[in-house]
């Protein structure tokens, strides 16, 4: 398996566009975007079995006794191979080796993912997804919902209607009147930070673009200007804003030493206003992540 330029984790963040809840013990990788929340798994390459029918599978799951505990890990697993089971759109990027014993962050197949397609268990409680096909990650990058279905969505919409259309492309793009607008109500600045370098500031929705109204989608109140690591933060869920006080809320995914590093939790520069007030109430209670049972971080 040839050795990549980047991190596995960062493959499946920067190259594939997902978002990894834990970078220090998450297993899977997701596209909240998708219907279903398509899940990518990390799986291993000396787990991958070829039967003497043909039908190939990947072991996704070992009974115990296990040499680590990596409790938040294997709840999420769990989750993710009872939404597999139920029909949800899951693939398998195969690194190398066998198991986290020998864990080797730059061995993966970078080319090529594994649409899988059930789950079987043998005799000793080992459980394996059924493979279904092998996806080139170039053609699972061109199949993905997202922006080009978004602005083929507004087209179909507004056929005669240009100014609306150009209107909503823009705001989807975070640009045009949308982000100057937006910009504006926040002083040209960081609605946290402060930081004015345009070129770092990002537009984006406090509402989701796939949940929202053409005329929410237009609204300037329903976003944040934030640079940009606390944009993706903000957009995956990893933070969210109290609609009264403007306070930081971080999940219990993002630890200590990356709050540290992002300089979180930060509160907005003020109050949010009412109209701001009620797209950060709907994104707390759909987009933020919020807490898990236990804290504990697994290699």
């Amino acid at each position: 398996m040839a050795r990549q330029a980047q991190r596995i984790n960062d493959f499946l963040i920067h190259t594939l566009g997902l978002t990894v809840t834990n970078r220090t013990w998450s297993w899977d990788a997701y596209d909240h975007d998708w219907p279903n929340d398509v899940v990518v798994m990390k799986l291993w390459s000396r787990r991958f079995f070829t039967d003497p029918d043909g039908t190939q599978r990947i072991e996704v799951w070992a009974p115990p006794p296990w040499a680590k505990p990596a409790t938040n890990a294997r709840r999420e697993r769990r989750k993710n191979i009872a939404r597999l089971q139920n029909g949800a759109p899951t693939y398998a990027v195969l690194r190398d080796g066998e198991g986290s014993e020998n864990p080797q962050p730059y061995l993966y197949d970078a080319d090529v993912l594994y649409k899988l397609s059930g789950v079987v268990t043998d005799a000793q409680g080992y459980e394996f997804a059924i493979v279904e096909s092998r996806v080139p990650v170039a053609e699972f990058l061109a199949g993905r919902p997202g922006l080009e279905q978004d602005l083929a969505a507004i087209a179909e919409r507004y056929p005669d209607n240009p100014t609306t259309r150009e209107r909503l492309v823009q705001a989807r793009l975070g640009q045009g009147k949308y982000r100057a607008a937006l910009l504006a109500l926040w002083d040209d600045a960081c609605a946290v930070t402060g930081c004015g370098l345009a070129p770092v500031l990002v537009a984006s929705h406090a509402k989701p673009w796939a949940d929202s109204t053409d005329d929410e989608r237009l609204d300037p109140h329903n976003g944040l200007p934030l640079v940009g690591t606390l944009d993706r933060l903000f957009d995956t869920g990893l933070i969210g804003f109290d609609p009264a006080t403007g306070t930081m809320h971080v999940a219990d995914a993002v630890d200590e030493q990356d709050q540290v590093l992002f300089g979180i939790p930060a509160p907005l520069r003020r109050k949010p206003g009412r109209k701001l007030a009620a797209y950060l109430q709907h994104h707390l209670d759909h987009v933020f992540q919020g807490e898990r049972e236990d804290d504990e971080a697994e290699a």
